[in-house]
């Protein structure tokens, strides 16, 4: 019998939530299939019929997360990913997205640590999506201090994806706050500089 693709996508989605609830409860040496099924509601065949291994499912939580990534900046800042997309805006969608995700301490970064801690492999995807945020970044009006701010936003992210008590909600609204305010900073000091 052949799932409708509605329904495939419907239960596609319902067990990579359960494997980032249950990635975040358990930690990547936990978690299983069959806790995964049992979780999303399904069989262990149902969920092979999705993912045929623990290395598919952590590949899947992988991908959910950077695709989740790019089309939050997509919406906030359409076309900002594309060569001659809007740099500055793209940047700040970035940092807004980045902000928003670390805040809540989406269920999703327990599925990126769950699936790099069971294979460093599993990074390509978000390598591959961070080269294209550094390019995006290096389009700002000045190149330099956006690079600074990128940079900090990567290191606020890591801080956050190891130690999740590190910081407050209030002290990542403040660092966001700070490292928007240099993104713009250099918007005007650039545009200053060329008049």
């Amino acid at each position: 019998m052949q799932l409708k693709p509605q329904k495939k996508a419907e239960t596609r989605q319902r067990i990579l939530e359960a494997a980032d609830i249950l990635s975040a409860e358990l930690g990547a040496n936990h978690l299983s299939l069959d806790a995964v099924a049992a979780r999303a509601g399904i069989s262990k065949g149902g969920l092979l019929y999705h993912f045929p291994s623990k290395h598919d499912l952590l590949r899947g939580l992988v991908a959910q997360h950077v695709d989740g990534i790019r089309a939050d900046m997509q919406a906030q800042a359409p076309g900002c990913l594309g060569p001659e997309g809007p740099a500055l805006a793209g940047a700040r969608a970035y940092l807004a997205v980045s902000r928003r995700r670390i805040c809540r301490m989406d269920a999703t970064l327990a599925g990126v640590l769950a699936a790099m801690a069971e294979d460093a492999g599993f990074l390509a995807p978000m390598l591959a999506f961070r080269t294209e945020v550094e390019a995006l970044f290096r389009r700002c009006p000045d190149p330099a201090q956006a690079e600074l701010v990128f940079l900090a936003t990567q290191g606020i992210v890591q801080m956050c994806m190891t130690d999740a008590d590190r910081y407050t909600t209030d002290d990542l609204h403040r660092l966001f706050d700070l490292l928007d305010a240099q993104l713009l900073a250099g918007q005007t000091g650039r545009q200053a500089a060329l008049a």
